[in-house]
Parts: structure tokens; C-alpha cells; sequence
């Protein structure tokens, strides 16, 4: 499967659980700025300091590097997530 193919599987695959978890005639911009603010935090706490952490295990500084700015940049989006949905950043990383 080529890269366009595996995206395209991936983004549906993804689309279909979104549908499942909430109808889209139930998905408001608000409740998609939420979901999407959620995955971002999950992102910088979770999932990208777990890959820096196996980065420096195997030695690989360009990769600790890469992951460093993706947390930064998934804060970043956090934030503005965050801001157009109206909701209290500092409340959702509490919750986190």
C-alpha cells in the first residue's frame, strides 16, 4: 500500500470512529475544537514524550529534536484550540 493509499485508509479508519463516538448531525464546531484540543494534549503529554524518551534510549538526537518541537508546536495548537472553543487551557491540562 503507497503512502496516498494509507493515508487515505488511516483518515477514514479514523472518520469512522469519530461518526461512532459522535453523529455528525450531533457534532458541533465547539465539540470539534474539544476533541481536537484533547488529541493535542494527549500528543505533548503523552505521546510525544514517550517517543523522545525511546529517541534518547536509542541514542537518536535528531529524533529527541523533532520531538521536542512537535510538543512544542501541539501546545501551540492546544492553546489556540483552546482559545476558539472558549475553554479554560489551564482547566483542561489539570484534567489531563
Amino acid at each position: 500500500m503507497d503512502h496516498d493509499a494509507t493515508h487515505e485508509f488511516a483518515s477514514a479508519h479514523a472518520c469512522g470512529h469519530l461518526d461512532l463516538l459522535d453523529p455528525p448531525a450531533q457534532l458541533t464546531p465547539t465539540k470539534a475544537l474539544e476533541i481536537a484540543l484533547a488529541g493535542e494534549v494527549y500528543e505533548y503529554t503523552e505521546m510525544y514524550p514517550n517517543f523522545r524518551h525511546l529517541a534518547e534510549q536509542e541514542g537518536n538526537a535528531a529524533a529527541v529534536k523533532e520531538m521536542d518541537g512537535q510538543m512544542i508546536e501541539s501546545k501551540n495548537h492546544a492553546k489556540r484550540f483552546a482559545a476558539l472553543a472558549k475553554v479554560d487551557f489551564e482547566r483542561v491540562l489539570l484534567a489531563a
